[in-house]
């Protein structure tokens, strides 16, 4: 059975990979933007004008390459943080319509429109699967920012899926991986036979196997208590 594990290292940036991750995060922040004012025409155009125009991830990503011929400073960004940007966007649009058709006591729910973000907000630049590389224990790195100083306190067990760099608010760097797992258990290993279960009043559970279990008796040692307690009131 596979599953899913993080696995999060503090960076340690010099001042000039600072500036390239900073410029990285402007740069995706301002196509998030342009992206979601691209969605939001469209959205407006099919609403009032009943036009028929689909602006979507599959239309969104092809224009990327577009996009760096016509603003080549986007070629400083790896291709799939690009991409990235407009997977978050997705999922944010899809989570607003799923909110729309929602409903609440037969009312439909009230959803808003996805925000546009601000620099401040936009912290976050994710590779997926590619892009970068764990050097040693010491350093990671990264496409189109170098060789990064990072802290790697524990092995990382599985498959590396993704990888997300991002700056907190006390302007701290992390690094932050999404790794696939196996736990190579074999659960026909371990054979059991199902029993059901019956709660009842007289017996707490009985099961299939005719196996009972009483209840416990709080109730009554509660009622021997109680008819003491009833003739001494009655005593006075």
């Amino acid at each position: 059975m596979e599953y899913k594990t993080t696995y999060k290292f503090i960076l340690y940036p010099n001042k000039t990979q600072i500036n390239k991750i900073g410029y990285i995060l402007d740069l995706s922040h301002n196509l998030y933007n342009a992206m979601l004012e691209q969605r939001k025409m469209a959205y407006e155009l099919n609403k009032y004008f009943y036009e028929n125009l689909k602006v979507d991830y599959n239309t969104q990503s092809v224009e990327l390459s577009k996009l760096k011929k016509e603003f080549p400073e986007y070629k400083n960004v790896y291709s799939q943080v690009l991409m990235n940007v407009a997977d978050r966007l997705d999922k944010a649009y899809n989570n607003f319509f799923r909110r729309i058709n929602e409903k609440n006591n037969g009312k439909k729910i009230k959803a808003g429109f996805p925000r546009f973000k601000s620099k401040f907000n936009y912290r976050s630049i994710t590779y997926t699967q590619s892009g970068f590389n764990i050097m040693d224990n010491t350093h990671l790195f990264i496409s189109k920012i170098g060789r990064i100083r990072m802290l790697k306190h524990r092995d990382i067990k599985g498959n590396i899926k993704q990888l997300t760099i991002k700056k907190d608010r006390s302007n701290n760097y992390y690094a932050t991986f999404i790794v696939e797992e196996n736990n190579n258990i074999n659960y026909s290993e371990f054979p059991y036979n199902a029993i059901g279960i019956d709660v009842g009043l007289l017996k707490l559970i009985a099961t299939t196997d005719n196996t009972p279990v009483d209840p416990p008796k709080y109730l009554r040692r509660s009622e021997k208590r109680l008819k003491r307690a009833h003739r001494s009131y009655q005593g006075k």
